[in-house]
C-alpha cells in the first residue's frame, strides 16, 4: 500500500494527519500561510501584527504592552490637560531648557522641578526610539 498522503495543499509529508503549529488547526492549511495572529487576544485575521507604538511590523505585543516603551510623566495646565484628554494629542511648546518639544520626568515629582505649568500629570508610555 502507498503511505498516507497529506491532505493540505502544499505538503510534502507522507503522514494523513497535518497540525497547524501556530493555531493547532488539523488539515486545515501550512503554519506558514496561518492567519491567527500570535498576539494574544487579538481576535483579526492576519500574519503580522503591527505595533503603532514602536513601528514593529511583525510584534508579538499591544501598544500598551512594547517593551521598548517606559512610562513616563508630564505635568501641564488644568486646560492644557484636558485639551490633551479630549484630543488624546499633546502639541510641543515653543521653548524649555533645550527648546520647544515635549518634556517628560521619570518620576511624578521630578515634574514639578520642570514643568512651566501644575495642576494636571499625565502618565504616557513614551517609544524613545533610538537612544545614542
Amino acid at each position: 500500500p502507498s503511505p498516507p498522503r497529506c491532505p493540505v495543499r502544499g505538503c510534502r509529508k507522507d503522514h494523513s494527519r497535518h497540525k497547524c503549529r501556530r493555531c493547532g488547526k488539523i488539515n486545515d492549511h501550512l503554519t506558514r500561510d496561518c492567519m491567527k495572529c500570535l498576539v494574544k487576544g487579538c481576535k483579526t485575521k492576519h500574519k503580522q501584527h503591527y505595533c503603532r507604538l514602536s513601528g514593529d511590523k511583525d510584534s508579538k505585543h499591544w501598544a500598551k504592552d512594547c517593551p521598548k516603551a517606559v512610562t513616563l510623566y508630564h505635568q501641564t495646565s488644568i486646560a492644557a490637560g484636558q485639551a490633551i484628554a479630549s484630543g488624546r494629542n499633546m502639541q510641543p511648546g515653543t521653548g524649555g531648557l533645550v527648546g520647544g518639544g515635549i518634556y517628560f520626568a521619570a518620576t511624578e515629582q521630578e515634574t514639578n522641578r520642570k514643568a512651566h505649568h501644575r495642576g494636571c500629570m499625565i502618565e504616557a508610555r513614551v517609544y524613545l526610539g533610538k537612544i545614542k
